[in-house]
């Protein structure tokens, strides 16, 4: 009896670490490509801007998503789409360009962490640029949750 407790006991711890090898396989996969995804999501930040399309933007964050930049916070789909428009008032010329490969954080959700530079021109063709960081939370449904810029100091001009 005892050696085929052993047995019995050798088989089902072997099964445990198996099925135990797999799960976590599955969820790193998984991790992995919700990171891709999430990384697609600051990128396509970028290009809506990038293209002055304010509505792609927008729809880019939660309902109830929040921009925090000067002057104030933007809350909402109808706050960020002021804030978009708002961008293109001033800075006819304005661009926004991620200059390093975004990383991603899971501690609680998605964060992504990004390197950024922008650039503009105001509406008596000075010259404006500055570097950053942004740092963006992701939701389960893959939008915006809450977006937060890190301003440097601006780039001499």
């Amino acid at each position: 009896m005892g050696s085929k407790l052993l047995i019995l006991t050798f088989f089902v711890l072997s099964c445990i670490s198996v099925c135990s090898c797999r799960l976590s396989t599955h969820l790193s996969n998984d991790l992995a490509a919700n990171k891709t995804k999430a990384i697609e999501v600051v990128e396509a930040y970028a290009r809506h801007l990038n293209n002055h399309d304010c509505v792609s933007w927008v729809n880019l964050f939660a309902e109830d998503g929040i921009k925090y930049d000067e002057p104030e916070p933007s809350v909402g789909h109808k706050g960020l789409k002021a804030f978009c428009e708002g961008i293109y008032e001033e800075l006819p010329s304005f661009f926004y360009t991620l200059t390093e490969t975004p990383l991603v954080t899971s501690s609680k959700g998605l964060r992504v962490l990004s390197k950024w530079l922008i650039g503009a021109a105001d509406k008596n063709g000075k010259p404006l640029g500055q570097t950053g960081i942004g740092s963006y939370i992701i939701n389960n449904d893959f939008k915006i949750q809450e977006c937060t810029g890190y301003d440097d100091i601006p780039l001499p001009q």
